[in-house]
């Protein structure tokens, strides 16, 4: 997916992403992200070059990428 529909994808979507290091972040509300851990508020637009996964409400992953350099790819699995 391209960077903007990626962005699209994830705001309606994706409840908790994965990043590259480890940590989860819960949707607080619409481009906002909070670190589970530290409790940090991140804006989507910043966490997304390190998201890793993306989960759904339901907590099966939606969306993953293997590599920082690749595009988010939809995980057809749940669709």
């Amino acid at each position: 997916m391209k960077r903007d529909a990626a962005l699209s994808f994830i705001r309606h979507r994706g409840t908790i992403v994965r990043t590259f290091n480890g940590q989860f972040y819960v949707l607080i509300n619409g481009s906002w992200y909070r670190n589970i851990s530290s409790q940090e508020r991140i804006a989507l637009s910043e966490l997304y070059p390190s998201i890793r996964s993306i989960y759904a409400v339901e907590g099966h992953m939606i969306a993953k990428r293997k590599n920082p350099t690749q595009p988010i790819q939809r995980y057809e699995k749940y669709f």
